[in-house]
């Protein structure tokens, strides 16, 4: 007797849940409700944190995007330490540092080669012509001319 009301019971469940027309599919009451609900809640709790977190990081950008700038670090300024000079145990200077400017040149730019030559030659007689042209006439973005300039050849 027992068995027999509990089979008129999930009968009846299934006969409930039966929609006419899909195909002898049956579907059992509450069990979207039992799965279904504790997944979307994590899913939306889960976006609400990742929201946070993200707005945090753009609020942060925008106010300091905001700041005046006095205020802000910016670029800063390279200062290069000079070597110390090598000295032996006398005290006499064995190598020492120097800085020297070099000349270079950007091809590109450079409208009349000749010209550019004869103006360097009353600086720099030593330059050789050919070399110098064939560097000039090379459409390059940079070109070296001569290292190590000389301080009077730095002023003129």
């Amino acid at each position: 007797m027992c068995t027999a009301a509990r089979f008129q019971k999930v009968g009846r469940l299934l006969q409930r849940g039966s929609k006419p027309g899909a195909g002898g599919s049956i579907v059992v009451e509450g069990a979207r409700k039992a799965t279904g609900g504790k997944g979307r809640t994590r899913i939306v709790m889960t976006m609400a944190v990742f929201f946070g977190i993200y707005s945090t990081i753009a609020g942060r950008l925008v106010y300091l995007g905001f700041q005046n700038p006095d205020l802000s670090g910016g670029p800063q300024s390279r200062v290069t330490a000079s070597r110390p000079d090598i000295v032996d145990r006398n005290g006499e200077v064995l190598a020492t540092d120097i800085k020297t400017a070099s000349l270079f040149a950007e091809p590109r730019r450079i409208v009349d080669a000749d010209e550019a030559i004869e103006k360097l030659s009353t600086v720099l007689p030593e330059i050789d012509y050919e070399q110098t042209y064939n560097k000039l006439k090379s459409g390059a973005g940079f070109v070296w001319l001569q290292r190590q300039l000389t301080p009077k050849q730095q002023a003129d």
